[in-house]
């Protein structure tokens, strides 16, 4: 049953890598940020797309309360609306509608802020305040995405997720137009990414599109953040 809750989960992927590094075959289940915004202007066959970043162990400041927490993400604006995790409070369409806003689950809002309402107070994480703006239910166990606590990359101008050569630990999630070739669709990724990187072409990387059901059961994917 993972991830099957999702709407549309027959029709959403993820966009992986085969690369090789010291001459032995590795797949990545990330890439530079920059791919997924690229193929989705160049490819009709892609409905939509999100990105997700983990960052782990992160310092929390809220309500006089300091301490580290883990399943920490950055994501696009769209990760509430393209995926199907419940708020219980807050809006899938507004709660990044402006800068400096959050969203964390419900164990993150008990424990900063026991009996109070926590919509509108203000969350510090990466240094910078934010103010809560949706309370999302804790994730299912059946998620292969694990997280508390998310931001969106707009308020964090350092992690470059616009970039062809910024940061390459973007994951990226397709929705896709129902009849469309899978593997074609993965060598059109590939071929926009040689226009923008002659290295990807010189090493010979490829690229594969993952169903969003199989992904808790993957192997061998390295640095692949989402995976628990």
């Amino acid at each position: 049953s993972f991830d099957k809750f999702h709407n549309d989960a027959d029709k959403i992927y993820r966009i992986c890598r085969n690369i090789f590094l010291n001459n032995e075959k590795v797949i990545l289940g990330s890439d530079f940020g920059a791919v997924a915004i690229a193929v989705k202007e160049e490819l009709p066959e892609i409905e939509e797309y999100t990105r997700v970043s983990h960052y782990r162990r992160e310092l929390i400041k809220a309500n006089n309360i300091s301490a580290y927490e883990e399943h920490v993400i950055v994501c696009d604006r769209n990760f509430f609306s393209f995926f199907s995790f419940v708020l219980e409070t807050g809006s899938d369409t507004t709660c990044f509608n402006a800068p400096g806003k959050i969203v964390v689950d419900r164990y993150i809002a008990d424990k900063y802020y026991p009996n109070e309402e926590p919509i509108g107070k203000i969350f510090q994480v990466f240094g910078q305040d934010f103010q809560i703006s949706a309370i999302m239910e804790n994730v299912p166990e059946n998620s292969h995405l694990r997280f508390r606590i998310a931001v969106p990359y707009e308020n964090l101008n350092w992690i470059a997720d616009k970039e062809w050569q910024g940061s390459d630990n973007v994951i990226a999630y397709l929705r896709l137009n129902r009849g469309t070739d899978i593997e074609e669709l993965a060598k059109k990724i590939t071929a926009i990414t040689y226009r923008h990187l002659p290295l990807y072409e010189q090493y010979k990387v490829s690229h594969f599109l993952q169903p969003l059901t199989e992904i808790h059961f993957s192997k061998d994917i390295r640095f692949d953040a989402v995976v628990t």
